[in-house]
């Protein structure tokens, strides 16, 4: 049986990058851009946790939206690149399937 993760980063609400999310120990991990908000963002993926770059499928997103990871990687993140109103949102779930942690 493998050992659910869920983390979540603080609520955006201006135009910042959230802390990074450590997933290199999930071997499936899922993003949830959430919150009511008017602006963009984009959920970025480090192999090296030192150079990020947009998920393919969470590229300048406008709207609440669930992004499969589809990728082992070592940390994601929250770029909020335009901002008008409102809270950004910002959670990761996955699994880690041999229970290491």
């Amino acid at each position: 049986m493998s050992l659910a993760n869920f983390q979540t980063v603080t609520a955006l609400t201006a135009i910042s990058i959230s802390d990074p999310i450590d997933v290199s120990h999930l071997e499936s991990w899922d993003a949830l851009l959430g919150g009511t908000f008017v602006g963009t963002a984009s959920i970025e993926v480090s192999f090296d946790g030192v150079a990020f770059v947009a998920h393919p499928d969470g590229a300048a997103k406008s709207a609440p939206i669930i992004v499969p990871g589809g990728m082992r990687a070592k940390q994601v993140r929250l770029n909020c690149t335009a901002f008008t109103s409102g809270s950004l949102e910002f959670h990761v779930s996955g699994s880690d399937t041999d229970n290491r942690g």
